[in-house]
Parts: C-alpha cells; sequence; structure tokens
C-alpha cells in the first residue's frame, strides 16, 4: 500500500484519507479510533509501571477491541 501516510506509532491520520484504497476509506473512522487507542495504550501494554501490570489489567475484551 504505497503512499500510505501514518505518523506517531502509527496513528492513522484522516487528513490523508485520499491515499488509501478506495475498499479501506468506509472502515478510515474506525481504523483512526482503534490506532489512537493502541497508540496510547502501548506502552503500558509493553512495559507496565509500578501500578500498573499488564496481565491484571487486560481483559480478554481488550485483546478482542485491540485486534
Amino acid at each position: 500500500m504505497s503512499g500510505l501516510t501514518l505518523g506517531g506509532s502509527y496513528l492513522i491520520k484522516l487528513e490523508h484519507a485520499a491515499r488509501f484504497p478506495d475498499e479501506i476509506k468506509p472502515q478510515l473512522r474506525r481504523l483512526a479510533d482503534i490506532s489512537k487507542w493502541l497508540r496510547k495504550e502501548r506502552e503500558f501494554a509493553f512495559y507496565g509501571d509500578v501500578d500498573f501490570i499488564p496481565t491484571d489489567e487486560y481483559s480478554k475484551e481488550d485483546a478482542e477491541r485491540a485486534r
């Protein structure tokens, strides 16, 4: 998919929607929302924190949402 514009940690930029294939365009809003959520969760999911243990904090539903 050449010309795909991403920023940050693969945050989908909706202002570049014209660069996406037509079959993906109807789903861009949902993909952008998921991308934004994943970007915010990435650091905690990988590294945790003193009071945040990923295996205790994330559920199967969170995994399905990230899928």
